[in-house]
Parts: structure tokens; C-alpha cells; sequence
């Protein structure tokens, strides 16, 4: 009867220790995931701010050469990039995620 109980409790905390290490390798899949899906936000973000600014380099390498149509063009760029920021929260927290992240990566370069 002794041996049955004990056998009983040692397979009970087998159980128990298996399923926490189970929910912590779960909890620490489902923090990378979140990492990553943060990290492929910041790159969408990114390549469409490099994106714009190639845009507008090209329009004002264009208008400094000579081509007076470009002085609108940019104006609109400018216009239409400074209402999607307006309108887009996220950026702006994204922006202050690495600015904060970078921080973190290099204390000493952050002054």
C-alpha cells in the first residue's frame, strides 16, 4: 500500500514538473514570436521610409539639375509623407522601440 502511494506521488510530480517545463518553453516560443512579428514590423516600416527618402533625393537631384516640375513634386512628397506619420501611431512607436533598443545595445554611444 506504502509503495503504491509512493509510487503515486512520484509519478504525480513527474507530471507536474513536465508540464512547467512544457508552459515555460511555450511562454518563451511565444515571447521570440512576438520578437520576430515586432522585428518584421520595423523593417516594413523602415524600407518604406528608405523608399521616400530615395524618392526624394531623386525628385531634388532632378530639381537641382534644372527641372523646375520637380519643386511640386516634392512639395507633395513631403506633404503626403508628413500626413501618413500623423496618421500612423505605430511609427512613432516603433521609432521610440529603437531608439530605446539601440540605448539598451550601446549605453555608451547613446549621449
Amino acid at each position: 500500500m506504502t509503495d503504491t502511494l509512493i509510487l503515486l506521488c512520484a509519478a504525480g510530480s513527474a507530471g507536474s514538473v513536465l508540464a512547467a517545463l512544457w508552459h515555460c518553453r511555450n511562454r518563451t516560443r511565444l515571447a521570440h514570436l512576438a520578437g520576430q512579428q515586432t522585428s518584421i514590423a520595423i523593417n516594413r516600416e523602415l524600407k518604406q521610409l528608405l523608399g521616400k527618402i530615395q524618392q526624394h533625393r531623386g525628385m531634388a537631384s532632378g530639381y537641382l539639375n534644372g527641372d523646375a516640375s520637380f519643386k511640386y513634386k516634392i512639395s507633395a512628397l513631403q506633404a503626403k509623407s508628413a500626413a501618413k506619420q500623423n496618421r500612423s501611431p505605430s511609427a512613432c512607436i516603433l521609432c521610440r522601440r529603437i531608439a530605446t533598443d539601440s540605448r539598451r545595445l550601446n549605453p555608451a554611444g547613446a549621449a
